[in-house]
């Protein structure tokens, strides 16, 4: 549910059973010891804000099970990297913002739209491929990062403004 264990300073791992089908909005929020998380292989959404501001949160895998990612769902987390499965269709305004030490991320080649500030001031984000099937890149969605080369795939018609500013 919402707010689960929300700002749970002394949680420092944990394990989301299969049998859990959605992570709710908050639901870890604040939690600064977090430092991994397992989520199950029935999770199909992680609610808006759901980790943000983990800010130990090293590692978490999602699994293929997952469709859906909410607004600020890891951001200000400590996450390396970061691998959307292909089920994921959606993910939600700033998810990965301020992720101070996200080096490299993989779009699920499912991807349609990377929205606004999905990326925006992940300073050390040196490598992401924007697959094919996106259309549309939002305003500061790479806003702030490192990226030392792009390259727009012909499927984009649209890139706000403020995309890719450094």
């Amino acid at each position: 549910g919402d707010d689960t264990f929300y700002e749970c300073n002394s949680l420092t791992s944990v394990i989301i059973p299969d049998n859990v089908t959605s992570i709710g909005n908050n639901a870890f929020q604040l939690c600064s010891s977090l430092t991994n998380i397992v989520i199950g292989n029935s999770v199909t959404n992680i609610g808006n804000d759901a980790f943000d501001q983990c800010t130990s949160l090293t590692g978490v895998t999602i699994p293929a099970s997952v469709t859906g990612i909410g607004m600020y769902a890891f951001s200000n987390t400590r996450l390396g990297s970061a691998t959307i499965s292909s089920n994921v269709m959606s993910i939600g305004k700033y998810a990965f913002a301020a992720c101070m030490s996200l080096t490299n991320v993989t779009l699920s080649p499912n991807t349609a739209s990377i929205n606004e500030g999905t990326f925006y001031n992940c300073q050390t984000l040196t490598n992401c491929l924007i697959p094919n099937s996106v259309t549309n890149i939002g305003i500061f969605a790479f806003g702030g990062t490192s990226l030392s080369s792009v390259t727009i795939p012909d499927s984009v018609t649209s890139i706000g403004n403020d995309a890719f500013f450094s």
